[in-house]
């Protein structure tokens, strides 16, 4: 007898630094069809950024050239002009600021064999705007750059000596001072001087979110489900800040063990809007049904929790 195993999964939680607001998500008009060097999740995915491997989204975090870039396809000369990008904040967030990490590329030439400044492909001036309605309509900021295009000007990532890739701190930061919005998107209105592309590196949003919370949720996004039992399992027995349902303290006690266990089944698949299965959910989650694997876990979970309440009143 063997035994075959087709498939490991180990899931590590990664911390996040400060206000950050994780999850975000991105769509562009378009998208240069090379994916493995430029995608949309790449300008929110800490891709390509020094803090990747934790704690992730800090705003003093640099680029690193050519890693995890988003530009627009071959549009023809000033194709890039009205490209835009969309930030979905997973729901109304006060955002405090938000950073902005322009195109870092810089790659070597066989034939003249000495390094091109791409970061030429970076946008210099762009309309940026948010929304409160879930991306229906959006509303401009205030304009910062006087008669140029756009309401912001965005500086151009920088190279090493003869061009050398370098890291790059952030080239803009703006101050939204708890701007509620849910979605924001920064249109192209112009570049440093490439003729076809424009592009980024990064986007990061900070702030706080204004969605109801759930007992049991620990990214934020309003519904209890398998992430957050990954969540609970990743910091299982450890000492947390106190109040931290981020990392699956859900009472409140500093430590993540049975009884946030109890919490997270007692609500299981649970809405912002109400109980998943309910209409006020609007039944979105009428399947919201643990996966075997999850379900295993929490019932695992929950015998212990049986079995610690059990020796704490016989004690």
């Amino acid at each position: 007898n063997k035994l075959t195993i087709g498939e490991v999964r180990v899931v590590a939680p990664v911390a996040t630094s400060g206000n950050y607001i994780g999850g975000v998500t991105a769509t562009a008009t378009s998208t240069h069809s090379s994916s493995l060097t430029y995608s949309t999740n790449y300008l929110v995915g800490n891709t390509g950024m020094t803090d990747q491997h934790g704690p992730v989204g800090q705003s003093t975090a640099k680029s690193i050239a050519n890693a995890g870039l988003w530009m627009n396809p071959d549009l023809g000369t000033n194709g890039f002009i009205d490209q835009a990008v969309t930030f979905d904040l997973g729901g109304t967030h006060s955002v405090s600021s938000m950073a902005i990490w322009n195109h870092n590329q810089s790659t070597w030439s066989t034939s003249s064999l000495s390094y091109t400044d791409l970061t030429t492909r970076g946008i210099k001036e762009a309309l940026i705007e948010y929304s409160q309605d879930g991306g229906n309509t959006f509303v401009a900021l205030a304009d910062t750059n006087g008669a140029a295009a756009g309401n912001y000007t965005i500086a151009k990532a920088s190279t090493g000596s003869g061009n050398a890739p370098i890291q790059n701190s952030r080239q803009l930061s703006i101050n939204l001072a708890g701007l509620a919005a849910d979605f924001i998107r920064i249109t192209v209105k112009g570049n440093h001087g490439d003729t076809k592309y424009a592009g980024l590196s990064e986007v990061r949003f900070y702030g706080s979110s204004l969605i109801p919370t759930v007992p049991g949720d620990t990214n934020g996004d309003g519904i209890v489900d398998g992430t957050d039992s990954q969540v609970l399992a990743g910091y299982w027995g450890a000492s947390v800040t106190t109040n931290n349902a981020s990392k699956g303290d859900f009472n409140g006690d500093g430590t993540v063990n049975a009884a946030d266990a109890a919490i997270l089944a007692a609500h299981w698949g649970d809405h912002r809007y109400g109980n998943a299965n309910s209409a006020a959910a609007g039944g979105e989650a009428a399947a919201a049904v643990p996966e075997p694997s999850v379900v295993t876990m929490l019932a695992a979970l929950m015998l212990l929790a049986h079995g610690r309440r059990r020796r704490s009143t016989n004690a």
